[in-house]
């Protein structure tokens, strides 16, 4: 038997054991809102037990996440971006910036257990000088969200510093 005939009948044969006989083939209908398909209600019940469920796909940054913050005319502004080896320019951190912690702490619910994340501070890039977090009390707020969502902040910081 010549190689792609035996192909197509290994695929034929994979085809019919996949689908129960008769399933998925059109048939006249009986009524107006007929599905055009001889499945039964036990297949349907067993492909919806099959189901796979996928959860949310979660990002996971090689070089961790970076929070950078910082004040300009009296507020305060954040930005959350991902980690690389080069210092992010001005505009671009600009351009990924939010208003209020809250924001921060919700864009970090997209990467996945064990993601570092850095808060950026003692720095400077053009205009905007990162001061970090300098509430204790939001810093303390982010520390909670980063644990429930099993991320890691400052871990590279000695505790004294945190």
């Amino acid at each position: 038997m010549p190689r792609s005939a035996f192909i197509a009948s290994a695929l034929l044969l994979i085809a019919g054991l996949s689908f129960p006989p008769g399933c998925g083939e059109p048939q006249p209908s009986s009524d107006a809102r007929g599905s055009g398909s001889v499945c039964n209600a036990g297949d349907a019940s067993r492909a919806e037990s099959n189901k796979v469920e996928h959860p949310e796909a979660r990002i996971k940054p090689m070089k961790g996440v970076e929070i950078y913050c910082w004040m300009e005319d009296g507020e305060e502004y954040y930005a959350v971006l991902i980690g690389t080896n080069r210092w992010k320019e001005e505009k671009e951190i600009r351009a990924a910036a939010v208003r209020s912690l809250e924001e921060v702490k919700d864009a970090l619910e997209k990467y996945v257990e064990g993601t570092d994340v850095v808060t950026v501070r003692d720095a400077r890039n053009g205009k905007l000088v990162f001061t970090g977090i300098t509430s204790p009390a939001e810093y303390r707020d982010l520390q909670e969200r980063c644990k429930k969502l099993g991320l890691r902040l400052d871990s590279h910081l000695h505790p004294g510093e945190q």
